[in-house]
């Protein structure tokens, strides 16, 4: 009995031992294959000024603006190429972003990671083979077109890429609004780069533990109105002369030749004030910010994007209306180009309008970042209009 015991023991054991070996292989088909490496990208993305505004509803909220950076899709477009220069880049594939585990496919899709702070990161894993291999990775976020270049084709087929919003021209632009330059989310581009490399090189050599940062820049710019003048009130707000369409990645100059152009009405979130500053308990400066998002352009004599603006001047008991077209210019002749990812204030006045029309009119200029640098593009003593 004790020998059975013994044997009936033994065999248990040895059972479990082959059990727990079966168990430890098919754990290990879950985890990474060894003939793959893994690159981690780290995506930042332009978080802007984090200004509220007003929505007009009953509690009359705060509402914070996340959509000027939030990404909700993003397409890694994947090119070979000779060297760390990039010569020679020939298209490879298209990666696609994914929010879930379950929706990740293999040399297809990636899972996209939000971090909390304006930043986002994710992995892809490419076979062995691709070791010392030099890449080019190029990004695009938030736009629904889902275009794919022809295998083996140079990256000026990618750069030829419009945005997929074309803007419509209504005739008075009541019928387009800045709202549709976001309707997705704002459109974002931008070069992936080595970690490390101070030199900035456009290729990546493949290679394990190799991390990649992505600086995406959104592909329209901003525009924000200021004022002190205690009897001002801005009533209406639009763009003139804006290009219906742009082109997804920076180009040397933007898109211009060929384009057509449209009337844009303000952002409908934004609400204007409905006082003018000495009515507001002493406030003594209005910014109404998020005005309107445009379409880069270059500016010149005879195609030049202009803002116009509707306004009331109150003096005393008496008062009047009247209106202004502020072109994109810096005097008479000098232009300011609208540049992608770039920030626009207009300021009207000096907070002295003591008559009946806007003087001194001046533009600001800033990167549409988390960490504004203002420049003053124009002396209070050179009145643009």
């Amino acid at each position: 009995m004790k020998k059975n015991q013994l044997f009936t023991g033994l065999f248990v054991a040895i059972s479990l031992l082959f059990s727990s070996c079966d168990q430890g292989e098919i754990t290990s088909v879950t985890e990474p294959e060894e003939d793959t490496f893994a690159l981690t990208f780290n995506v930042s993305t332009p978080v802007g000024d984090k200004v509220v505004y007003t929505k007009a509803d009953q509690n009359q909220s705060q509402i914070q603006d996340a959509a000027e950076y939030a990404i909700n899709s993003l397409i890694l477009y994947q090119y070979t190429c000779d060297n760390a220069n990039g010569d020679n880049p020939k298209f490879k594939q298209v990666w696609t972003s994914v929010t879930t585990d379950e929706a990740v496919v293999k040399d297809k899709t990636f899972k996209l990671t939000a971090n909390g702070d304006g930043s986002y990161s994710f992995s892809v894993r490419f076979a062995a083979d691709y070791v010392d291999q030099y890449c080019i990775f190029k990004f695009v976020a938030n736009d629904a077109a889902t275009a794919t270049p022809s295998t083996d084709t140079d990256l000026d087929v990618l750069d030829g890429y419009n945005a997929s919003v074309t803007l419509t021209d209504a005739g008075d632009g009541e019928g387009i609004t800045a709202n549709q330059l976001f309707q997705n989310g704002f459109v974002m581009t931008g070069d992936a780069t080595k970690v490390g490399d101070a030199s900035n090189r456009p290729a990546i050599q493949l290679q394990k533990g190799v991390s990649c940062k992505v600086s995406m820049k959104r592909i329209v710019s901003r525009v924000d109105i200021s004022y002190s003048s205690n009897n001002l009130l801005v009533t209406k707000v639009e763009a003139r002369h804006v290009p219906s369409k742009s082109y997804l990645f920076e180009q040397s100059a933007p898109l211009a030749t060929g384009n057509s152009f449209v009337t844009v009405g303000m952002n409908t979130e934004v609400i204007l004030p409905d006082k003018i500053l000495s009515e507001q308990g002493g406030k003594d400066k209005e910014e109404i910010k998020k005005v309107l998002y445009l379409y880069e352009h270059t500016n010149a004599a005879e195609d030049c994007t202009s803002i116009y603006i509707e306004y009331v001047i109150k003096l005393g008991e008496l008062i009047s209306k009247g209106s202004v077209e502020v072109p994109f210019k810096k005097d008479e002749t000098t232009y300011i180009d609208t540049k992608r990812n770039t920030r626009y204030t207009i300021i009207l006045g000096d907070g002295n309008s003591a008559g009946s029309e806007l003087k001194n009119i001046l533009w600001e200029v800033d990167e549409w970042t988390q960490n504004d640098m203002d420049e003053m593009v124009t002396g209070k003593d050179q009145p643009t209009v």
